[in-house]
């Protein structure tokens, strides 16, 4: 009779696993969400920009002007409010949306750039910690990338400007 009962029981609870709601059996054996990942765009042949622009690069990554293989950008964008970033292992070119970026001010100045393409939302804070002798700005940045339901926030240093 116990054992009746066992197996009775157990075949009971596997119909019951197996009667859950599709929602509930969804939400158990859905997969966790891949993160955003965000790679360097090689500027090193003057691709994307060449002269005036934006450029964001690794925090203690600045790229040297004369050489061009240390051209490695998180976010490179020129004057015709375009810009390009690595996406999950792609090149987005992104548009210019909003910029609030003045180049005359004081260090701690704040300043705000907007990419858009399609469902991928690029922001850059700059914190101004430089200015140059006519038209550029040297800051600290946060940018933040919103992909659909993805969100990704890296540091950078960077400039503005000719």
């Amino acid at each position: 009779m116990a054992k009746r009962c066992i197996w009775f029981l157990a075949l009971l609870l596997l119909c019951s696993r197996d009667g859950l709601p599709q929602a509930t059996k969804n939400s158990i054996a859905a997969p966790a969400q891949k993160e955003i990942q965000i790679g360097l765009v090689d500027n090193s042949k003057s691709k994307y920009q060449e002269g005036c622009g934006c450029s964001f690069w690794l925090v203690g990554k600045e790229p040297k002007t004369d050489q061009p293989n240390t051209w490695q950008f998180i976010l490179v964008g020129n004057y015709e409010k375009q810009a390009w970033m690595n996406i999950d292992g792609k090149i987005v070119q992104l548009r210019l949306v909003r910029d609030t970026t003045r180049y005359k001010g004081k260090k701690g100045d704040r300043y705000f750039q907007v990419y858009q393409s399609g469902d991928i939302k690029a922001t850059v804070e700059c914190v101004a910690n430089g200015f140059g002798d006519t038209h550029a700005v040297f800051c600290d940045a946060v940018i933040t990338v919103v992909k659909g339901t993805q969100k990704k926030t890296v540091k950078a240093d960077g400039s503005c400007g000719c």
